[in-house]
């Protein structure tokens, strides 16, 4: 059993992606502490603003298509998928930056959020443009199971954005956390690129009537999906927002901080698990296995790896933010310790939610997301409590519906597996 799990592909691909991306997020995770005392907590707290922007545009940019490359069986059905999604993004970011130009400082004023992010509005449709094609060129890398490329170009990307915010922040240049980061997208996008045609890609074979049919044959995800996906994605952000125009930059900064060291077990080991799984359920579903014990397993490690992280952030956050971050951060590590419950159930979760993309039933994770965005809407209700009373309500909707969620995953996995049988 060991021998033959050791020998297995999902396992190999897993632990490429997984070392890989741990050593390019070691990068900014080592430059944090350097960081946070070149810059403000208020330079930070418009920064994540900035990257809340640029990240729920992101999605929507490639209309969700970019979960669609890796599903069809002809790799030149892929690449006009994948073509057509590209277009499409740029037009959007053009789009984008038309609304910047003109009417940026009128939403700015309209939403209540911080106006430090007005002068770099004219910036978020580069970052949409950057961000949301990097992920449709990785996912062509997921399809063709290259994960050391994919390992990559996360390794290139932190490494010229560490690189950038060092300048940046050494020359005091104003807005130099958002100028790295875009940075660093912007490497990430031409290192995509380039693994991209390393790796049988091409658009030689792509046309207009090829690139039209695959968008149509796929479109019951951005009809079903993109509405649903959006709001999921704002949701993500939202609590950024409005502790934005509540509270102040400062405690946005220091949200900020708490939210990138938990998410940080989330991108190393979480997310990148859930771009092996998307491929190896997709392989089991389109060959009619069952798909079931593979989530229960994965369920169960990463469960315990948030019990581990819950036992070490809950009592220890603030002494640990304090002395590895400047005693000026205490406040994150207070928040750390709220926020620690819902980061270790979504580390346990997320991976699996692919599954309702491997056997194309997304119309339930559509609904799921709608939900998830009308209960955390309900925080907006909450503009006169205190951090500590909007945290631990945030933290009771987030339990609530990620425990849903998996029982939503659970059951859909079961049903197709007894289907498999009954076939």
């Amino acid at each position: 059993m060991l021998k033959k799990l050791l020998k297995s592909d999902y396992l190999k691909n897993s632990l490429t992606l997984v070392i890989g991306i741990g050593l390019a997020q070691t990068i900014p995770v080592l430059l944090q502490p350097i960081l946070r005392r070149m810059f403000t907590a208020e330079e930070f707290g418009v920064f994540a603003v900035y990257f809340s922007i640029v990240s729920t545009l992101a999605i929507v940019a490639n209309f969700k298509y970019v979960q669609v490359v890796v599903i069809p069986k002809e790799d030149k059905t892929s690449l006009n998928l994948l073509s057509g999604t590209l277009i499409l993004i740029a037009l959007f970011s053009l789009l984008t930056f038309f609304v910047s130009f003109f009417w940026g400082e009128a939403i700015v004023d309209l939403t209540g959020i911080t106006s430090s992010v007005k002068p770099w509005l004219l910036f978020v449709p580069l970052g949409v443009f950057f961000v949301s094609s990097s992920q449709v060129l990785n996912a062509w890398l997921t399809r063709k199971k290259s994960f050391k490329k994919i390992a990559s170009n996360k390794l290139a990307r932190r490494s010229s954005e560490g690189l950038a915010h060092l300048s940046f922040g050494g020359l005091k240049i104003p807005g130099g956390v958002i100028l790295g980061s875009l940075v660093g997208d912007f490497v990430n996008f031409l290192v995509s690129v380039f693994q991209f045609k390393r790796t049988e890609g091409s658009f030689k074979e792509v046309s207009k009537k090829g690139m039209k049919s695959a968008l149509l044959r796929y479109k019951e995800f951005p009809l079903y999906n993109l509405i649903p996906t959006l709001l999921d994605t704002i949701s993500l952000f939202l609590p950024v927002l409005i502790i934005s125009s509540t509270y102040s930059d400062e405690i946005t900064g220091q949200y900020d901080l708490s939210r990138q060291i938990l998410a940080l077990p989330l991108a190393l080991i979480s997310m990148a698990l859930s771009q092996v799984l998307l491929q190896h359920l997709s392989e089991k579903s389109t060959s009619k296995q069952p798909i079931l014990p593979t989530i229960r397993r994965n369920f169960l490690g990463l469960a315990l790896a948030g019990v581990f992280g819950i036992l070490i952030f809950y009592p220890f956050s603030t002494p640990i933010f304090s002395f590895v971050f400047g005693e000026e951060w205490a406040k994150a590590g207070e928040i750390t310790s709220i926020l620690v419950f819902s980061y270790a159930l979504k580390f346990a979760i997320m991976p699996l939610t692919v599954t309702f993309v491997a056997i194309e039933k997304i119309k339930i994770t559509s609904i799921w997301q709608i939900t998830y965005f009308g209960l955390i809407s309900c925080l907006l209700l909450f503009d006169s409590i205190s951090l500590n009373d909007f945290l631990l309500y945030y933290v009771l909707i987030d339990i609530g519906a990620y425990t849903l969620y998996f029982v939503l995953i659970y059951f859909a996995a079961k049903r197709h597996d007894d289907f498999l049988t009954v076939e």
